[in-house]
């Protein structure tokens, strides 16, 4: 009787630990949430599921899997701000607000930002309050904010365009591998 019950644990142990390794290979879609403010009223920060299409349509996403180095599978949008009322210049903060999340997910993440002004043929590549091309910039685990000071009178959108990261295996599902950012607006 006794064999028969270790019998049964070490298959009960195989059949967990089987368990376990499946769950960290398993592949999660990341999602984007964000969120923002101007705290003025006289700019519009709105996310892009309020907004509606703006450059890609849809928000960025990927697919995670643990141990496997991987790029974006799709750009997509975050933010459209309407800055029509504002004459003057804006500074645009963009912040990562759960890099401590991201760390225990992501060995490494890089989120490469594009910024699109409206205009007559749609959207175009936005340049900077003083008519110079924007640098390319990334988000990292590292530096989780970037800024932009850009001409007033204008609307933009804020999009992940590109990005590579590798996800750690114990922890590749759920909510913590998703980013999420918050956005300032200065007039």
């Amino acid at each position: 009787m006794e064999k028969g019950k270790s019998a049964r644990r070490a298959g009960v142990a195989r059949f967990a630990l089987a368990g376990l390794l499946a769950l960290a290979a398993l592949s999660s879609i990341a999602s984007f949430v964000a969120y923002g403010d101007d705290g003025s009223g006289r700019v519009l920060v709105q996310t892009a599921p309020e907004a509606g299409a703006l450059v890609y349509g849809a928000p960025p996403r990927w697919t995670a899997t643990a141990g496997v180095p991987a790029q974006i599978d799709a750009p997509g949008d975050l933010y459209l701000i309407d800055a029509t009322g504002v004459p003057d210049p804006i500074t645009v903060a963009l912040h990562l607000v759960n890099p401590g999340e991201l760390v225990r997910s992501y060995s490494y993440l890089h989120l490469k930002l594009g910024i699109y002004q409206s205009g007559a043929g749609g959207w175009t590549q936005a340049r900077a309050a003083d008519d110079q091309p924007l640098d390319e910039t990334y988000i990292t685990l590292l530096n989780g904010q970037a800024s932009f000071i850009l001409a007033g009178g204008q609307r933009y959108a804020i999009t992940i365009d590109d990005g590579s990261y590798l996800a750690r295996a114990a922890s590749a599902q759920g909510a913590n591998a998703s980013p999420k950012f918050y956005v300032s607006v200065t007039p």
